[in-house]
């Protein structure tokens, strides 16, 4: 690891400068928060993060380390962001690791926002989260306008999420009625299910999820609506109903190797469903069936025989639940099936109302029909 020289000469004009400019100066109180910001990248770019600062009681001088993981990034170039203070002397020592920060101001900096960026390259060639990690060089790091106090250091870590080679994402979707507004998205596979529904739900995304891929499909074209993302990244075939009743429609995604949660949306009579992907190559999911809220058997219609397999579920006997050993495909059914009671487990509410809705009565149910 390489040291900063430079810190030694600049730790003394430091000294100096700190005396010239407010050498009496009350010492200020509060933490210094910094954040780092998170970005992606395929092998091979060169991506970009931003040093933020959210809390600042007041600076004088700061020295602090960039931490990563060289096996991984590469380093290009830094600079420090302009309008951020007026500086008295500034160092980057970019050919360390970790990169090493100096700064001194010329007066007190109460400033929040970005003040420094970093441009990486990136060199792994496989799926992977690295991050990026900011810390303070001891006492010389987050000088309050004292000159002589050091704030205590916040840090929100960031990270760099290295994109694996492109794969082909390609299923069959099945529902009940025409793909007009269906939604087909690509979630990070750590959001819960609960989370990506909601999202659906909202009918825009959220940006705290920051969906992977996301689409809009109609019978005739698609809008792609998330931010880096090809024209050519989503394809489909005309709509076709089949025999069966059932409207059948072929998707290929393309998106980084890595882990996913499919999510697949239609307003109205389908419910939502979500499925977890793990993509390290081309995968074709075969078929995937939408489910019409309140069919229990699946057998594309709610009925008097779906009311009967739920309300023998809700009171613990025998069931068409449970009856293929595919998890995610049962939990899926349950979910569809609790339309009224809300949850992932149906109850004798939603017998009660389904078989209403059968027999033509007033029912809540009714607005999912």
């Amino acid at each position: 690891m390489k040291k900063s020289w430079f810190f030694f000469a600049f730790a003394a004009v430091a000294a100096i400068a700190l005396l010239l400019v407010h050498p009496f100066s009350t010492a200020q109180t509060g933490d210094v928060t910094v954040s780092v910001s998170s970005v992606s990248g395929a092998p091979g770019e060169e991506v970009t993060v931003t040093l933020s600062v959210t809390e600042n009681p007041g600076l004088r001088a700061l020295s602090f380390t960039l931490d990563y993981d060289s096996a991984l990034l590469t380093p290009v170039s830094a600079a420090y962001t302009d309008g951020f203070g007026s500086d008295y002397a500034t160092d980057i020592v970019l050919d360390n690791d970790p990169i090493v920060f100096n700064r001194i101001f010329r007066s007190e900096v109460t400033a929040t926002g970005a003040f420094a960026s970093v441009t990486f390259r990136i060199d792994g060639t496989a799926s992977a989260v690295t991050p990026l990690t900011l810390a303070s060089r001891g006492d010389a790091g987050w000088t309050l306008i004292d000159g002589v106090s050091s704030a205590a250091l916040t840090v929100q870590s960031g990270t760099v999420t290295i994109q694996g080679p492109a794969a082909a994402l390609s299923f069959t979707l099945v529902s009940r009625t025409a793909a007009d507004d269906a939604v087909i998205r690509l979630y990070p596979a750590s959001l819960t299910d609960a989370e990506i529904r909601a999202d659906l739900a909202a009918g825009a995304l959220a940006a705290d999820t920051a969906p992977a891929k996301s689409a809009v499909l109609t019978a005739e074209e698609f809008f792609i609506q998330s931010l880096d993302l090809p024209d050519d990244s989503l394809s489909l075939d005309f709509l076709s109903g089949d025999s069966s009743g059932d409207f059948v429609q072929t998707v290929t995604l393309s998106a980084g190797a890595g882990e996913y949660k499919l999510a697949i949306s239609k307003p109205g009579k389908h419910a939502p469903r979500v499925l977890p992907v793990s993509l390290t190559g081309d995968l074709d999911l075969g078929e995937v069936r939408l489910l019409l809220y309140g069919d229990a058997n699946a057998d594309g219609a709610v009925n008097a025989k779906d009311a009967l397999q739920i309300a023998r579920f809700a009171a613990g006997k025998s069931s068409v639940f449970g009856s293929t050993p595919d998890a995610a495909w049962e939990s899926y059914r349950l979910f569809a099936a609790a339309v009224v009671s809300g949850g992932t487990s149906p109850n004798a509410q939603d017998a009660l109302q389904i078989a209403r809705f059968a027999a033509g009565k007033v029912s809540v149910f009714s607005q999912f029909a």
